[in-house]
């Protein structure tokens, strides 16, 4: 919310002040106060009644929208769905990074849901030695409550996204999981795997310059409350990493990396894809460590995408292109496959 609130009526400003003052006291004797009566309310008290002015039109004090009940977080909901009319073409569930919220993933799980794919945003668990039983629980979790949401069970393919942290918990889960798991998926994507003792330091602008070079996106790490600052700074568990890329599972498997991006291991990445099974390595060009969330988000978003015949996802391409990109239109950056 801002810090400091100006009213303005037929292009003239009637009232200034901070926040507070003008929500608890509201100084004009008529234009803000019935302003302030037509915001949908979720209390149950009565609203108070307007005064009428001279050159305002007499209205109605009884708001035209109450809600008596409901329950709101913006920052943690992670949710997102496809249009109605549509046929639900598939499951994307997001494992996000170490700092990351449920509302860093807005976009990109509005960019899917758009074409028609269930998404939901998972907490990533706290670091520690029951980091995967927790991860797992949360994945069950979120299969559960989404296939209760359609009669035919949950929409298949299942494909799981993770980043940083995220992308190396699932791949360890992977490896260690049985394929009967409820949350075993039919492809991953793991996004900007992080390397052997990898980590970044020093202010919150030089942790933005690693994560992501997206205005928007660096506008909504910084505006997000919720958003640990530093947590790029702690190692990754070893026995994680280790883990992660000694995976054999047979499922189809797109792995991102950014090819600006100090915190990953590129070779050791790279040798994972070439002993995987069912693998495919994608470095995207003039991406940083939050490849999902660059300047290349609706490109890398949509080759994200699962394909329903096959599961895997939709695009294998090596590489994408920022040169001569047009502007994307949700957030007005410039990067591949902006506009639609």
């Amino acid at each position: 919310m801002a810090d400091r609130v100006v009213v303005l009526y037929r292009g003239q400003v009637v009232e200034t002040g901070t926040t507070e003052e003008i929500f608890a006291a509201p100084r004009h004797p008529s234009y803000t106060r019935l302003l302030m009566t037509s915001v949908p309310s979720i209390r149950d008290e009565q609203p108070p009644d307007p005064r009428s002015a001279a050159g305002l039109a007499r209205r109605s004090a009884r708001p035209r929208l109450r809600l008596r009940s409901m329950e709101y977080d913006m920052t943690q909901n992670g949710d997102h769905h496809a249009p109605d009319g549509l046929k639900t073409r598939g499951t994307v569930i997001v494992v996000p990074g170490r700092g990351e919220t449920r509302a860093t993933y807005a976009r990109f799980g509005s960019r899917l849901a758009h074409d028609a794919y269930r998404v939901r945003v998972v907490d990533l668990p706290a670091a520690g030695p029951a980091f995967l039983d927790a991860l797992a629980r949360r994945l069950s979790e979120a299969v559960a409550g989404i296939a209760a949401e359609y009669p035919d069970g949950l929409p298949r393919p299942l494909v799981l996204v993770g980043a940083d942290l995220g992308a190396a918990g699932l791949a360890a889960l992977l490896a260690t999981a049985a394929p009967t798991a409820v949350w075993w998926p039919q492809a991953a994507v793991l996004a900007g795997l992080p390397g052997n003792g990898s980590r970044a330091g020093g202010r919150w602008e030089d942790e933005l310059d690693v994560r992501t070079h997206c205005p928007t996106h660096r506008g909504d790490l910084t505006g997000d409350a919720a958003v640990e600052r530093g947590a790029l700074a702690g190692p990754v568990p070893q026995d994680l990493l280790d883990t992660a890329y000694a995976s054999t599972a047979g499922i189809p498997r797109l792995l991102l990396a950014g090819d600006a991006d100090p915190l990953a291991d590129r070779d050791a990445i790279a040798r994972a894809a070439r002993t995987l099974p069912r693998a495919r390595l994608a470095v995207v060009r003039g991406a940083h460590h939050d490849v999902l969330n660059d300047l290349q988000h609706r490109s890398v978003a949509g080759g994200a995408a699962p394909d329903p015949g096959t599961g895997r996802p939709l695009r294998w391409p090596p590489a994408w292109r920022t040169r001569g990109a047009p502007a994307c239109r949700h957030c007005r950056c410039r990067g591949p496959g902006g506009g639609r």
